[in-house]
């Protein structure tokens, strides 16, 4: 089920977006510092980032994949979209620590604009990976076309896919 909504995601134009989240407490302090001299000068906060790179984790540990809609013209973002599996999530030592993933329950979560605000309505929406409960594909359309943007979106791919036979 996972294969098939990242595929769907990414035919609708969304891109998947990597993992962003410093490895260790001093990859954070390393970004925390680069930041704070790139407010000052822009030529050093690029030499900083080329010489001593920030080393990202290559997942997030509560395992979600965001995508990224971006305007063709503007390059800057419309929608993300978060996808994740089902799980406990647990607060150790100011940070969440999540177990117990379900991967047969996965939410979709829908953020919009530069302010990454959650629609209004239901924060998020389940994917079944049971064939009783539904396609997930379907559930993502019906939500989807909530949202005139996507619903635009979803219309225009589905055109495409008819005239391109």
């Amino acid at each position: 089920m996972e294969k098939e909504v990242i595929d769907y995601l990414t035919g609708l134009g969304f891109e998947i977006q990597p993992c962003s989240v410093p490895l260790n407490d001093k990859e954070y302090f390393k970004r925390d510092l680069f930041v704070m001299i790139g407010r000052k000068s822009n030529f050093l906060f690029r030499l900083l980032r080329k010489w001593f790179p920030i080393k990202y984790k290559s997942e997030r540990e509560d395992k979600s994949i965001w995508f990224i809609l971006r305007d063709e013209i503007t390059r800057k973002s419309i929608y993300e979209i978060e996808l994740k599996p089902s799980s406990d999530e647990h607060i150790r030592s100011m940070r969440f620590h999540y177990d117990n993933f379900d991967y047969s329950k996965w939410t979709l979560r829908v953020c919009s604009g530069p302010s990454f605000a959650f629609l209004d309505g239901d924060d998020f929406f389940y994917l079944y990976g049971d064939p009783d409960q539904g396609s997930p594909i379907e559930e993502i359309e019906y939500h989807f076309n909530q949202i005139p943007e996507l619903k635009q979106l979803i219309r225009q791919k589905k055109l495409e896919l008819v005239l391109n036979g």
